[in-house]
């Protein structure tokens, strides 16, 4: 640093790290937050469109600059420890490290992940049979109407992912459903393979369906959410 300053005529002035992320949090827009996610968080996008992104923003702020998109199945997003509650009316945005940028990402559309069980047989254990229509999606909403069941919630049902055709000549589509009235689950993710008519000799059924685990707090790497 002295030798720096000399170069360029000026004092020397040292700063430790939590001074200039102190003088830094002062300028950002918004009031400053203490949420329940602890730092370094693995993180993964929830809940936006397939056919849609999710921008990241230079600062917290849904009129700030854009520096990245992510996809709607991105993870291994890491959570900085930053966060700042923006906007009237307010939310929460994280400031997260997605591997090739640093920015701002509203807290609604990232969450961490918790384990991935098999529960085919319990969707058919509530509708007596595989879930048999004419299109995938319509195979996906029996499957979703029957996970629902006995849960008291008005979650949001969000297309994420297809439907495409996958491996061993399967369709597969993919729901998250946010919305849970728990304070450590918001919901669940839902990957569901679709046998197709020509493969079935009849209409399109399901096949297998895997539920990912979407956790309201928690570091993204245990089986449970805590």
């Amino acid at each position: 640093c002295t030798v720096f300053g000399q170069w360029l005529q000026r004092d020397c002035i040292e700063v430790t790290r939590s001074d200039w992320l102190e003088e830094v949090a002062g300028q950002l827009p918004g009031e400053p937050f203490d949420g329940i996610l602890p730092t370094g968080a693995a993180l993964a996008v929830v809940g936006v469109e397939a056919d849609d992104v999710l921008n990241v923003r230079a600062l917290p702020g849904s009129r700030q600059n854009i520096v990245d998109t992510l996809q709607p199945l991105a993870t291994g997003l890491t959570f900085t420890g930053r966060e700042r509650l923006v906007g009237d009316p307010t939310s929460i945005w994280y400031e997260i490290n997605t591997g090739s940028s640093l920015g701002w990402v509203n807290a609604r559309f990232v969450s961490p992940l918790a384990g991935v069980n098999d529960v085919t047989a319990e969707v058919v254990s509530v509708l007596g049979a595989l879930p048999s229509s004419e299109t995938a999606v319509q195979v996906a909403e029996l499957l979703i109407e029957a996970r629902l069941e006995g849960i008291d919630a008005d979650p949001t049902v969000v297309l994420v992912d297809g439907p495409h055709s996958g491996g061993d000549r399967l369709t597969e589509i993919t729901y998250d459903i946010l919305g849970f009235y728990d304070d450590a689950v918001r919901g669940e993710r839902l990957h569901i393979f679709v046998t197709p008519p020509d493969v079935a000799d009849g209409p399109m059924t399901l096949f297998s369906v895997e539920a990912t685990t979407i956790c309201a707090r928690g570091n993204g790497t245990s089986e449970l959410c805590p």
